[in-house]
Formats: structure tokens, sequence, C-alpha cells
């Protein structure tokens, strides 16, 4: 009985939170969830920003969303999409590069204590 609940409610429509509505914190908080799944699943770290992807890409973004009800005549509602889009680019490739800056240090740290236990 709870799986046909489940079922039901994972397909059914969902409305943008607006930034009014403080109760649609939780929303707000799922649409970012999805957004941040789809940054990461199909932007490459070569795009230099938001504005360097391919406006092909982004709509192709927009139209994996099903469940948010999102009105594609409404520019108010494009332009809060697209701007979540770009916060959550923003945070993915700080942590993209904050990584690999990160293996690097450690790459660099592994090699002095190789070059000092070579000259013991």
């Amino acid at each position: 009985m709870k799986k046909a609940m489940l079922t039901i409610e994972r397909y059914q429509r969902k409305h943008l939170p607006s930034f009014d509505d403080k109760s649609s914190a939780e929303a707000s908080a799922e649409l970012r969830f999805d957004i941040d799944g789809l940054v990461r699943k199909q932007c490459f770290t070569e795009f230099k920003s938001w504005k360097m992807v391919p406006v092909d890409l982004k709509n192709s973004m927009v139209q994996e969303l099903l469940v948010w009800d999102i009105d594609e005549t409404d520019e108010k509602q494009w332009k809060y999409v697209d701007v979540l889009f770009k916060m959550q680019f923003w945070q993915w490739k700080f942590k993209v590069h904050r990584a690999a800056k990160r293996a690097r240090a450690d790459d660099a740290a592994t090699d002095v204590l190789a070059d000092d236990q070579e000259e013991e």
C-alpha cells in the first residue's frame, strides 16, 4: 500500500517555489537537488562559466525537470530556473577545482616524502 502512494507522489507535478513563500523551503531544496544532479551529470569542466554552457544543453537540462511545473512562456520562471542552474554550476565547479587542488597538494607531499626516503 505504501508503494502505491509513493509511486503516485513521485509522478505528481510540482510547482516552482517562489522567493516570497517561506513554506516552500522543502520544495526549493528538492529543486536544487534535482538541478545539482543534472549539472554534475551533463556539464563539463571545460566550461569556464555558466554563460559558456551551450543553450541547447541548458534547454535539455530544463526539459529533464519533468516533474516540475515550469511554464515556458513565463520569463520570470525561466530567469529563476536559470539563476538556480548558475548557482549550482558555480558550486559544482568550485568543488571540482578544490578537489583537484587537494589532489595536487597530496601528490606533491607524497613526492617530497619519497625524495626524503631516497636520500636516507
